[in-house]
């Protein structure tokens, strides 16, 4: 005795894990217990449930439950120890198991080899005895292998930006679209629509619109995708201005055209852009007349003078504008570009009404007196000599009749 007593002093009160898995409590294993294991020879520790997990235990009956392959009148039994792990693991209901017989009919059927559900997998499934019985002589159903289902696994649904520009929605690549991704090398989403726009989208349909040109009675296709950008991004379902393709086509085949300046003794050119060319040829319009580059800087440097009317000599005090293109003109017609002689406005318009009457003629019988010359007519419009209105021929002067 007093030998055992020295060798319980050695002996220390043991803290234990619950043998039911998933409980977190533990249960004491005593010196003497184990001093008695010893004796017995055993040295493993004895797997024992917590006193929560007995009380349980204690609590729970065997249960006879329905076979679960369809159509069997069999039962099997739930046993206590398994309704009190499964209740531990949080599973509310009984699991789904065959009886006796079933279970034995199943162990002697064979699997069945079955290949990945997933396209572009070469790998495959067992559809074991115990699944095909319960099938019940259904078909076999699509089921991923182990290595994808374990890739399956380790992947998540990903929130991807909806394809419409402007768009700020999303749509949901699930884990299995990944992987078939994968499995097919586009390992990139694919472009989709988020739930609003899909539904837009399936409203709207192709529309033919006119051409742009004015002059052109083609059309072009505005397709349901470009309407679709336009309402998310503009809100608006009004077409742009686009030209149809037969426009398209004939302005990508024009080309630029090179034209003679407008300015005589220019040998330059200025270009008429292809677009422009386009537009003229669907407007009939005629080539425009312009300056040649040259020229027109040439046009920058200059400027309109004022300069004397040609007419000062008798006192004409106006003036006239010596264009800057006409300077340019005269510059490239090889002639020294001195001013011109010109009448200011009002002699202009004076000429003009008093040459209609330069010939003057007898106020009496109408025979020709003499023809007035420009200064004539000048002259009389400054007021140096009156206007020749009423003269006479020396015939009717004289009182004779005209010869």
């Amino acid at each position: 005795m007093k030998n055992t007593g020295s060798f319980m002093k050695g002996l220390k009160e043991k803290k234990v894990e619950c043998r039911i898995q998933g409980c977190p409590n533990h249960w004491y294993w005593s010196a003497e217990e184990q001093l008695m294991a010893l004796a017995e020879g055993n040295t493993e520790v004895p797997r024992r449930m917590c006193e929560s997990c007995f009380a349980q235990f204690d609590q729970f009956a065997v249960r006879e439950l329905p076979c679960a392959r369809p159509g069997c009148t069999g039962t099997w039994q739930y046993g206590k120890m398994a309704q009190l792990q499964d209740r531990i693991r949080g599973r509310t209901q009984p699991p789904q198991r065959f009886c006796p017989e079933c279970e034995g009919q199943a162990g002697s059927l064979a699997g069945i080899e079955r290949p990945c559900k997933l396209p572009g997998c070469p790998n495959t499934w067992t559809w074991s005895g115990r699944d095909q019985l319960a099938a019940d002589g259904s078909a076999p159903p699509d089921r991923m292998c182990e290595s994808c289902y374990q890739q399956w696994r380790q992947l998540e649904d990903k929130t991807v930006p909806c394809q419409v520009k402007g768009c700020t929605g999303t749509w949901t690549w699930s884990r299995t679209a990944q992987l078939e991704g994968k499995l097919a090398d586009r390992p990139e989403p694919p472009r989709r629509f988020c739930a609003d726009c899909y539904d837009k989208f399936k409203g709207l349909e192709d529309r033919r619109v006119p051409c742009r040109i004015e002059e052109c009675g083609g059309t072009w296709t505005w397709s349901r995708m470009a309407q679709l950008e336009a309402l998310v991004r503009d809100g608006t379902d009004t077409p742009p201005a686009r030209m149809c393709p037969q426009c398209s086509s004939e302005l990508s085949g024009a080309e630029d055209l090179a034209h003679p300046c407008r300015i005589p003794g220019c040998t330059g050119t200025w270009t008429e852009k292809r677009s422009a060319v386009f537009a003229r040829s669907k407007s009939g319009a005629p080539v425009p007349r312009r300056m040649c580059d040259a020229c027109s800087d040439r046009m920058d440097e200059l400027k309109d003078e004022e300069l004397a009317c040609r007419f000062a000599r008798y006192g004409c005090t106006g003036t006239f504008v010596w264009k800057r293109e006409s300077r340019l003109r005269a510059e490239k017609s090889g002639k020294q570009a001195s001013p011109p002689k010109k009448a200011c406005p009002g002699c202009e318009a004076a000429l003009a009404r008093g040459m209609k009457d330069a010939t003057v003629r007898c106020s009496g019988c109408g025979a020709f007196i003499m023809q007035l010359s420009e200064d004539d007519v000048i002259q009389v419009h400054l007021g140096h000599r009156p206007a020749p209105v009423g003269l006479l021929c020396p015939s009717c002067r004289a009182g004779a009749p005209p010869a």
